[in-house]
């Protein structure tokens, strides 16, 4: 149904939002090193 296919257009857009705050961490910490 529609329903199940928006739940899981949410969790996918959850999931890429989360992956987007994971490699943003991850550019702050090489940003860091290189400083260093």
């Amino acid at each position: 149904t529609d329903l199940t296919m928006l739940k899981l257009a949410a969790l996918e857009s959850n999931k890429n939002q989360d992956l987007e705050k994971k490699e943003g961490r991850i550019d702050d910490l090489l940003r860091v090193s290189n400083k260093l």
